[in-house]
């Protein structure tokens, strides 16, 4: 018996001391009622600043309703122009009837194309008061490692109401997005778009969570002996004034009868003039399979894109010279991938894809 807690002394020092040694910071959350002196991002029920998307509900202002024991909170989206490591956001909530309990709540921050990369924490045990006056809760998220350089990232709150009132509301929120000021919540959420070739057509199908300020979206096309995109059509928004806090779904056919691969991609465009593109998708071509596409390459910053022609799972590495890997996805079945933070030199992207056994190697440079 003595001999087994020495061991597992020495395991528990041994974690600690890896731990200390990587530098790992464990994420953590913290809850607290007082005001922050934060920035007002936007008030829901008014969609100037931000939209939301709801669940578990259809009334716009209350995201939890009835017997569910869940409440998920609007998924906001930012955009992080500078690396941070904290994430605040507020609500005024409060109950309809009766108090309610909040057994625990985790609060995750997701970005990384495709949500490749999130990290959550989670809290226990606080009061969402009853009346009419709500109360502001404040949430943190602290040990997060957010990589900067204008990259997306969205928020979510999860509560577990543990006893009381299951209509719980939320009228103020509020953010600092643990930027300082140097985040913006992002006009129109995109939650996928596709380009799909039958015979001579394209079919470009696209969606978003949210729209606010929205005018509209431009098709751009680019064959593979082109070198400038070209617009060929303008879709305007579904959204009433361009905003909605309701997902909204999109249609374009486009006829195109290229025998080699061609290259779509949305420029969404808002009322103030400002616009700003999706990714690439590309559409195979009569004679021609489309693969995957690695852009920019030479990498700029360290960071380089990849656009698969379809969402098959696929087993990625990337390889130094000496055939060291670096970096490495499994299962991986999102469109697009960012591969962040490669140092100077040359690499060797392998991808093979698990449904048609379809095995790609690409060569990625990256410079000073």
């Amino acid at each position: 018996m003595k001999q087994f807690y020495t061991t597992l002394k020495f395991s528990i020092s041994l974690i600690v001391l890896l731990f200390s040694i990587s530098g790992v910071k464990a994420q953590t959350t913290s809850h607290t009622t007082s005001t922050p002196s934060w920035t007002t991002v936007a008030t829901i029920g008014s969609t100037s600043s931000a939209s939301f998307t709801w669940t578990n509900t259809t009334t716009g202002g209350q995201f939890q309703k009835g017997n569910t024991t869940t409440v998920v909170s609007p998924i906001l989206q930012y955009q992080d122009f500078a690396g941070h490591s904290e994430v605040n956001i507020a609500y005024d909530l409060h109950a309809t009837s009766a108090s309610s309990t909040v057994g625990s709540y985790t609060m995750t921050v997701i970005w990384g194309s495709g949500g490749s990369n999130q990290v959550s924490a989670t809290g226990i045990n606080f009061n969402i008061a009853s009346g009419s006056t709500p109360t502001r809760h404040n949430f943190t998220i602290s040990g997060i490692s957010l990589p900067g350089n204008g990259t997306p990232f969205q928020v979510k709150l999860a509560l577990t109401i543990a006893s009381g009132e299951r209509d719980v509301n939320s009228s103020n929120f509020k953010s600092d997005a643990g930027l300082a000021g140097s985040g913006t919540v992002l006009a129109v959420q995109m939650n996928s778009f596709n380009a799909n070739r039958g015979n001579n057509n394209v079919t470009i199908n696209w969606a978003t969570s949210y729209e606010n300020n929205n005018r509209g979206f431009e098709i751009q096309r680019r064959y593979s002996n082109q070198t400038d995109f070209e617009t060929v059509a303008f879709v305007n928004s579904k959204a009433t004034n361009g905003n909605s806090t309701t997902p909204n779904s999109y249609n374009y056919v486009d006829v195109n009868n290229a025998t080699a691969v061609s290259y779509y991609r949305i420029r969404q465009l808002n009322n103030d003039g400002t616009a700003k593109f999706s990714l690439i998708r590309q559409v195979d071509g009569s004679k021609t399979k489309a693969q995957t596409m690695v852009y920019p390459n030479p990498a700029v910053n360290g960071n380089t894109n990849l656009v698969f022609a379809t969402n098959d799972s696929r087993n990625i590495q990337v390889s130094d010279m000496s055939g060291h890997v670096v970096k490495s996805w499994n299962n991986y079945n999102y469109q697009e991938l960012e591969i962040s933070n490669l140092t100077t030199g040359v690499y060797f992207l392998q991808i093979n894809t698990a449904e048609t056994g379809e095995k790609e190697t690409h060569r990625i440079v990256v410079a000073k």
